[in-house]
């Protein structure tokens, strides 16, 4: 998460490996006192009601449920309206993962799922990207941040540094 003080609230929703959770259909799955599982669960206790007026919409789209990205979307505009600042959500992801698991569900762009999520005044403030075109975007345009990320990351195996052609 990133807060800029009078500027907006960014969360990152970061995926080396894995993909986007996807809720279940059966509310039986749902365990009291646990975090739900189910469309239905989720929806209840992170009700679009509990935001600002018009902020999420009532229903959400059909077809997958990503849960994890939904927890963030309500989380991220919730502390945006609590500091009063703009918010934003990024969802990273590793392309070489994506083509390996590219039928799932789970690996697919979610983008239309968020957008179907939020008013339409609202769609630019959620963001797909890959880690590899962070980096081609904007890190490997500056060699100050090309050294800064290797010096950082030099310890972590190829795997979990997907911007090295290597690595994904």
């Amino acid at each position: 998460m990133l807060h800029v003080p009078a500027g907006c609230w960014c969360s990152l929703r970061p995926s080396f490996t894995s993909g986007n959770t996807i809720a279940v259909v059966d509310e039986s799955d749902d365990i009291g006192g646990e975090k739900p599982k189910s469309r239905a669960g989720i929806l209840r206790r992170y009700s679009a009601l509990s935001l600002p007026a018009g902020a999420l919409l009532q229903s959400a789209p059909s077809g997958p449920f990503y849960s994890q990205l939904y927890r963030n979307l309500v989380f991220v505009i919730f502390m945006a309206h609590e500091l009063g600042v703009r918010w934003g959500l990024v969802n990273l992801v590793c392309e070489g993962q994506l083509r390996r698991q590219e039928p799932k569900d789970a690996f697919q762009d979610p983008t239309t799922f968020i957008r179907g999520c939020l008013p339409e005044e609202s769609h630019n403030q959620f963001l797909y990207y890959s880690w590899e075109r962070l980096y081609a975007d904007h890190v490997a345009k500056r060699s100050d941040l090309m050294d800064l990320a290797d010096t950082w990351t030099t310890s972590l195996p190829p795997a979990r540094r997907p911007w090295l052609s290597n690595g994904a």
